[in-house]
This record gives structure tokens, C-alpha cells and sequence, in this order.
């Protein structure tokens, strides 16, 4: 969604009793992927079961680190999160991340982003801006996203349905997809 799209959406939304929950904070998450992309690729293809490996940290907010796989299956989507030591950490960057669907995984690109978090109606909408993606092995091959991302959480317990009908059009957004494409000029 443009910048000037997003400005209008959220006075849409400001109207209709948007509340902040949680103070803006920075998200920094390093990827991870097979040597053949096929993280990417399964994401691409709409390929189920299929999986997202990344490390997540508030640098900002906290000294904390995450390891967290997404998983979208027939059954739904989730996410597991396991809090990680620096030691962990590094250890993941330097050795990669064994996945028995995708092998050994290696860090290939970094995501960083300001995220705002809302409720509207008993629903939780977060808000990405400033959205940065950087080839992980180097540093000064990056991209800057132009567009932002509303995205209706959903684990929430609301009407779901009308805040979909306010905020209007439905897009798949993937981060990780999109970084790959961009800097790495990969298609399916």
C-alpha cells in the first residue's frame, strides 16, 4: 500500500476507534534458506506444508533474541517462537539452521522495519513502515520498500470480516519473498 493510501486508511480506521496496544518498535529478522531457495520457492508456488525459518530482535525495544518458524499447512498457519541466546544467535549465522523438510539453511537476507500495533474491534491490525531489505552476506546491497503493509493478525477473536471491509483490498505480502526478488532478481 502506497504512503498516501496508508495515510487515508488510517484516518478511516481513526475513525472508526483505532487504539494503539504497544509502543512503535524496530524488527530486525534474519532469514534463512537451503543453497536452491526453497523456502522461497515453496512460499512462491503456494506450496503446502512449507515453512519461513528467521531470527527476530527488537533493537530498540530489547536484547532478546527469537528463533521463530512460520509453517502454512493445510490445517492453517502458525508460528513457533523460541527465545535464543546470543550465543545461539551467532552460533545460527555462522553454522546455519538444519530443517529435515529443507536441510541446512543458511542466513541469505536481513528484513528491517518500524512496526506499529493496533486493536480496532476487538482485532489486532499491525502497521509495517520503512521497510529495508539487505543481502545478509553484504551489507551494502539493499533495498528500500515503497510501499507499506497493514495486516490483520490472526489470532485475533474479532469481526474480522469488517475490518477487512474497511481496509479493502486483501494482497499476499511476504517480506521474505519480496526481499529475494528484489535483491537477487529471482522469478519463479
Amino acid at each position: 500500500m502506497t504512503k498516501l493510501n496508508s495515510f487515508l486508511l488510517f484516518k478511516k480506521l481513526n475513525n472508526n476507534g483505532l487504539k494503539e496496544i504497544y509502543k512503535k518498535r524496530i524488527i530486525k529478522s534474519i532469514y534463512f534458506d537451503n543453497i536452491n531457495l526453497s523456502m522461497f520457492i515453496d512460499s512462491e508456488e503456494g506450496i503446502r506444508p512449507r515453512y519461513k525459518i528467521r531470527i527476530r530482535e527488537y533493537p530498540n525495544f530489547s536484547n532478546e533474541y527469537f528463533l521463530e518458524k512460520k509453517i502454512s499447512s493445510e490445517e492453517g498457519r502458525f508460528k513457533t517462537t523460541n527465545k535464543i541466546t546470543l550465543s545461539n544467535k551467532n552460533q545460527f549465522e555462522k553454522n546455519g539452521y538444519f530443517s529435515k523438510k529443507y536441510g541446512v539453511c543458511k542466513p541469505n537476507i536481513i528484513v528491517v522495519y518500524q512496526r506499529s500495533y493496533y486493536t480496532l474491534k476487538n482485532v489486532r491490525i499491525t502497521f509495517d513502515e520503512n521497510i529495508k531489505y539487505q543481502d545478509y552476506k553484504h551489507n551494502n546491497n539493499f533495498f528500500r520498500e515503497k510501499n507499506n503493509v497493514f495486516e490483520i493478525k490472526a489470532d485475533s477473536n474479532g469481526n474480522i470480516e469488517e475490518i477487512e471491509n474497511l481496509i479493502g483490498s486483501k494482497n499476499r505480502f511476504s517480506k521474505y519473498s519480496r526481499g529475494i526478488i528484489f535483491l537477487f532478481n529471482q522469478t519463479i
